[in-house]
């Protein structure tokens, strides 16, 4: 399960303006105001999970939601979807095991039975009674059901190795859940975070960080509905993805806010915010019912890393970089000094 100070990554006046919306949705249903309501509402304002606002709009449009339905959306669309995973992995895992373990101790028991019928054999024929009908008929029974038994230890080991290899499979896609956001299907911000330690225990090499944030997102979100919303953040993550080359990388790490590590200099990274700003800025999002929609922008902050800067410090500058975009007019790159 992602640590809080993962999920949740908003600025402080950020963090403060969902608060207010939060409280002001919460007083209008008549489910308590408990901490599992209270982050049932924020992740919905904040717009970090879609999968939620979509489940509890459905809600509201049947006509409320109740203590019930806020631990029902809670439970379904707030704890860990990798988590959840993982157990179901587990348990498979632990089944599979019982599978074999009974299969084994199965045929080690017909195994025993054999050696027992073998040491009759060789009593019969020490003694010369091997030629007596009964003694071979009676080999023969005990040999066809060795036989038996490997051909379904067999059996259940090559149906166990299928299964095992199925397990394989969703355990990496559970890893992937675990790093991966989504919605856009960017990295998330804990992938991006491995990506910085990296950089910070490299210091002779040049890193960059680009961070991005839609325009007016909420206005987005209240004009056209969370479901457009989800419609510009896929198409604003392509975008990026499409001005990258491999060495960079692109994460989701906030509810609109775009992350980018660039090993580069300043000026190369500069140049990459301002292709982006330009590539987002030329798209053009139709709604599924055909409308126009006005045009989407993004801010960029850029910060190069100071030799043993701390990764709080250089998201920071970034971060205030962002915001100088912002409050200098938006659709525009700021550097940070």
């Amino acid at each position: 399960m992602a640590p809080l100070s993962s999920r949740y990554v908003d600025t402080p006046e950020r963090a403060a303006e969902y608060l207010r919306l939060t409280v002001q949705a919460m007083t209008k249903q008549p489910a308590r105001p408990d901490p599992v309501t209270y982050t049932v509402w924020y992740e919905h304002v904040s717009g970090r999970n879609p999968g939620l606002s979509g489940a509890l709009e459905q809600r509201l449009s049947e006509g409320g939601v109740d203590d019930a339905a806020s631990a029902r959306l809670f439970h379904d669309h707030v704890l860990a979807r990798e988590e959840r995973a993982a157990r179901e992995v587990s348990s498979g895992m632990q089944h599979l095991l019982e599978q074999v373990g009974g299969a084994v101790a199965a045929t080690a028991s017909r195994t025993h039975q054999f050696g027992d019928a073998l040491g009759r054999w060789a009593d019969a024929v020490g003694t010369g009674q091997a030629a007596d009908p009964s003694h071979y008929l009676a080999m023969q029974d005990d040999t066809r059901a060795m036989q038996a038994s490997i051909a379904e230890l067999q059996q259940r080991l090559e149906t166990a190795h299928r299964e095992a290899d199925r397990l394989r499979a969703e355990l990496a896609h559970v890893h992937d859940m675990a790093d991966s956001d989504a919605l856009t299907g960017l990295p998330n911000r804990r992938s991006f975070e491995r990506r910085m330690a990296a950089c910070l225990r490299d210091d002779s090499a040049t890193h960059c960080l680009v961070l991005t944030d839609i325009d007016h997102f909420k206005k987005v979100n209240d004009s056209y509905g969370h479901l457009f919303g989800d419609q510009v953040l896929r198409s604003v993550a392509r975008g990026l993805q499409a001005c990258l080359d491999e060495s960079q990388l692109v994460a989701r790490v906030g509810g609109e806010e775009f992350a980018i590590m660039v090993p580069a200099s300043l000026a190369h990274a500069a140049q990459l915010a301002e292709r982006i700003r330009l590539t987002v800025a030329g798209s053009r999002i139709r709604r599924r019912d055909g409308g126009q929609v006005g045009q989407i922008t993004v801010s960029l902050g850029v910060a190069a890393r100071r030799p043993g800067e701390a990764a709080d410090a250089w998201f920071e500058r970034a971060d205030r970089a962002l915001y100088a975009a912002k409050h200098g007019g938006r659709n525009r790159v700021q550097v940070a000094g």
